[in-house]
């Protein structure tokens, strides 16, 4: 089935104990389905092989399509008056207009409050560059890269 305009579509093989996913977005004339990246995998049971619950690996499997459609990453700027610049690069992968993000440090625990850019309004396939101060980044735990935690799409 061809998408009717700018979309997103998850395929999902189930093996014996893993589900290979790949995410695919419409072409830019909104026409045809194209990859957005190689597969990954999410295993279906723990490391004692008894079976994952059905809700964690629907997570595993949302931040998977999150990591493969957004990518923020830390940019270390120049030294002003003796104090680090920071700077956010955030590329938009998907045919869908990118809202707003909540972000986290990727070694932060989930206790720590992710920050949350919205209002942003950046196009599809298409990437932006925010400013992020000092305190900012070490409060977020930025430092070893940054974690998308939720993103707000819309059609165009």
């Amino acid at each position: 089935m061809s998408p009717k305009g700018p979309a997103l579509a998850l395929r999902i093989r189930l093996e014996q104990d893993e589900a290979l996913v790949q995410v695919s977005a419409s072409s830019d004339e909104g026409d045809d389905w194209v990859p957005v990246s190689k597969r990954f995998g999410v295993r279906l049971v723990d490391d004692k092989a008894q079976p994952k619950e059905t809700r964690a690996i629907v997570d595993e499997i949302a931040q998977g399509m999150l990591d493969h459609l957004i990518n923020a990453r830390l940019i270390s700027g120049p030294k002003v008056q003796g104090k680090p610049t920071y700077s956010v690069r955030i590329d938009n992968a998907s045919p869908l207009i990118l809202n707003g993000l909540a972000l986290a440090g990727k070694e932060t625990s989930t206790s720590v409050r992710p920050s949350v850019l919205s209002g942003i309004s950046l196009p599809p396939r298409r990437s932006m560059t925010v400013s992020a101060s000092p305190e900012m980044i070490e409060r977020l735990g930025l430092k070893k890269g940054a974690r998308l935690v939720a993103a707000d799409f819309s059609d165009l």
